[in-house]
């Protein structure tokens, strides 16, 4: 009869399992869908773009990864290459993804069971004179009282070593989707910290591009000056000469020479904005001023503009823009948050289980008889709390608005 007692308990457990597994399907909330993107019925060109088809063609076709490299420029490209590892913005956004990671790492790890091993010795003294009480009073009420209080006067509770190791195990039957709603938010999150770095990479990419080329320009600029400077020098002797031999008048000499210093004058200016395109290349690349002195103040020819400009379909740039694409991850994030909110209006399910040896000698911890073991579910249901659920539930869903509404204003 017992037997058969046992086995109908462990049934109705194993059908409890079950149930709760089959259930675990379920999710409240809303289910994240991408938002329509819009686009403009034709493409508007500017007349500037028409106007620079002349030296550079746009084409449909993807841009490459590594798009520095249709400028032919190795010390270009040696640049972009090392700004990914040396910029300060894009270090700080890398650790932000390496938290973002991190955080959906524990938001995963609650979709599974967890295991623990434990062992453990404890001595207790218990109390000599509350055993004596109680035996006494057990005696009364059995009417043997004389007898049980003449042997409880000389009895004593000894030392107590109980010795104990083992397993335990405790899974949350996700039945109204809480823990995957959780894990969907965290993983959403990391796609929009991974965007946000790709998004100030490309910015710093492209500002660096256009400071390296600002600064041959430059140069160039300065290059061209002193070539001028050099014929105004040299166009000031021959008007001085032509002057002591009668050939010229005054005037001629004042102008050549109003020329030369008109030039002179240009070559600091061009000089500092030298400097100041390198020390602005310095900062991002994260190296203090002076550092690229030596590597960019030798002239170089300027990059040239490439006779196809890769751009891709205009209908796909949305698509590829790091910022709405951060937008659209914040927003599924959002999404799956408001479901887990939800989900803290039903009751937790939570499946608790053990298994291991107790003994109060340690000799017969490793025997079989003296195994102990437990499993079972425990639920938890919320009644009252002050309204924490459903402040949190509206703060959730106005969250979402909010990455909504940026996902619908125009860019």
């Amino acid at each position: 009869m017992a037997k058969t007692q046992v086995a109908k308990r462990r049934a109705d457990t194993a059908s409890i399992l079950v149930l709760a597994v089959l259930l675990a399907g379920c999710a409240v909330g809303p289910d994240f869908k991408k938002p329509e993107t819009w686009s403009p019925e034709q493409w508007r060109q500017a007349a500037t773009q028409e106007r620079s088809r002349l030296l550079s063609v746009p084409t449909t076709e993807e841009p490459p990864a590594a798009w520095w490299s249709i400028f032919h420029d190795p010390e270009l490209t040696a640049l972009e290459e090392r700004l990914a590892s040396q910029n300060l913005d894009v270090q700080q956004a890398s650790e932000q993804l390496a938290v973002s990671r991190g955080q959906l790492l524990l938001a995963g790890a609650e979709r599974f069971p967890d295991l623990a091993a434990s062992g453990s010795y404890k001595a207790s003294q218990y109390s000599t004179k509350e055993m004596q009480w109680v035996l006494k009073r057990v005696g009364r009420q059995a009417g043997v009282g004389d007898q049980i209080e003449a042997a409880a006067s000389s009895a004593s509770v000894p030392l107590l070593n109980q010795w104990q190791d083992g397993l335990q195990s405790s899974w949350e039957v996700d039945l109204w989707g809480r823990v995957r709603r959780q894990y969907e938010a965290a993983k959403a999150y990391m796609t929009a910290s991974q965007e946000e770095r790709r998004g100030i990479l490309v910015a710093r990419q492209a500002e660096l591009a256009s400071d390296y080329i600002t600064l041959r320009q430059l140069q160039e600029q300065a290059r061209i000056t002193r070539a001028s400077r050099d014929l105004a020098a040299d166009l000031t002797k021959l008007s001085e000469s032509r002057y002591h031999s009668g050939l010229v008048s005054e005037l001629d000499v004042d102008t050549a020479q109003a020329e030369l210093q008109r030039t002179n004058a240009l070559l600091p200016q061009y000089d500092q904005r030298i400097a100041m395109q390198i020390n602005a290349i310095n900062l991002l690349m994260g190296s203090p001023p002076g550092a690229l002195d030596a590597e960019l103040n030798q002239s170089k020819a300027i990059p040239l503009v490439p006779p196809a400009a890769p751009v891709g379909l205009p209908s796909e740039l949305a698509r590829r823009r790091p910022d709405i694409r951060e937008a659209e991850a914040q927003l599924h994030g959002a999404t799956a948050e408001v479901g887990q909110a939800a989900a803290d209006f039903y009751p937790k399910v939570t499946i608790d289980a053990g298994f291991g040896f107790q003994s109060l000698s340690f000799r017969d911890l490793g025997f079989w008889n003296a195994r102990a073991w437990n499993v079972g579910p425990s639920i938890t249901l919320p009644i009252f709390q002050g309204g924490r659920l459903s402040g949190q539930l509206e703060m959730k869903k106005a969250s979402q608005r909010q990455r909504r509404s940026i996902i619908a204003k125009p860019f």
